[in-house]
């Protein structure tokens, strides 16, 4: 329960206050840059993490503070499919009335790409211990081709040309043929970023440096993008099927844990 009621303020405050808070420290940053200290020092590296694969390069801009921008990306494939049954199915336009479909998913792809601008604050000067907040630039989508099965007899049967269908609150309405794209993007297009981190992405006294991070990133609402959608999107459906076992404001925070290892050019 205390965990629960934790997590939740987390989430509210990245909700809230993220870009406020990522002001004020960009304001800090800037107050506290020595001249003599900033670019400095650079470094290029290479990186994993829950965002995928990427590189990275850093610069100093203090001697507490460091600026980091990469690039990550990461693609999974399912090529498995599987059959989908919901009860609900309704012919467009036709109200109160249903008819049993089974639909199929195939092709089940997930493209994570990103840029990312985020800023380390080391309250002990040399130190390994980070405080990190920015922002990730991107999408994040799960994409499926699905079809109807039997469709063109099941149109026949009940004399109709097409049949819409209901996913809580998002209809969808399938081609001629009987197939529809579906594709979930997970979040917003800029979602911003708050953590901690080992290591430095510049290193004190030598060439080659490790550095973990732990956090999360506020992705925002679940959408579903698709020509076949008539109306409504995603969000309900996700909450309302996540509901029972997760706390819906979970959805919208993505765990960023990222290991990078960087090499110190000047």
């Amino acid at each position: 329960m205390a965990l629960t009621v934790i997590t939740l303020n987390f989430y509210n405050i990245m909700k809230n206050y993220s870009f406020l808070a990522g002001f004020i420290a960009c304001m800090f940053c800037v107050m506290s840059i020595n001249a003599q200290e900033t670019f400095k020092h650079w470094s290029v590296g290479v990186e994993g993490g829950t965002y995928g694969a990427g590189i990275t390069a850093a610069t100093s801009l203090s001697q507490k503070f460091i600026l980091r921008a990469g690039f990550d990306m990461m693609g999974l494939n399912y090529s498995k499919s599987f059959n989908w049954d919901i009860d609900g199915f309704a012919p467009a336009g036709t109200a109160g009335k249903s008819i049993p479909l089974t639909a199929s998913l195939s092709d089940i792809q997930w493209r994570t790409t990103h840029g990312k601008l985020l800023v380390d604050f080391y309250p002990v000067e040399n130190g390994i211990f980070s405080v990190t907040a920015g922002l990730f630039f991107g999408s994040n989508s799960l994409s499926a081709q699905g079809k109807v099965k039997n469709y063109a007899q099941l149109m026949n049967q009940y004399n109709l040309d097409n049949v819409a269908f209901d996913l809580d609150g998002t209809v969808v309405q399938p081609n001629k043929d009987g197939s529809f794209d579906a594709k979930v993007r997970l979040g917003n297009g800029v979602k911003p970023y708050l953590g901690i981190g080992l290591g430095r992405a510049i290193a004190a006294n030598k060439r080659l440096s490790l550095k973990l991070d732990l956090g999360v990133v506020l992705q925002g609402n679940y959408k579903l993008d698709s020509p076949n959608v008539l109306s409504g999107n995603i969000t309900s459906t996700v909450n309302n099927d996540l509901s029972d076992h997760v706390p819906t404001y979970l959805i919208k925070l993505w765990p960023m844990l990222n290991l990078s290892l960087s090499y110190k050019i000047m």
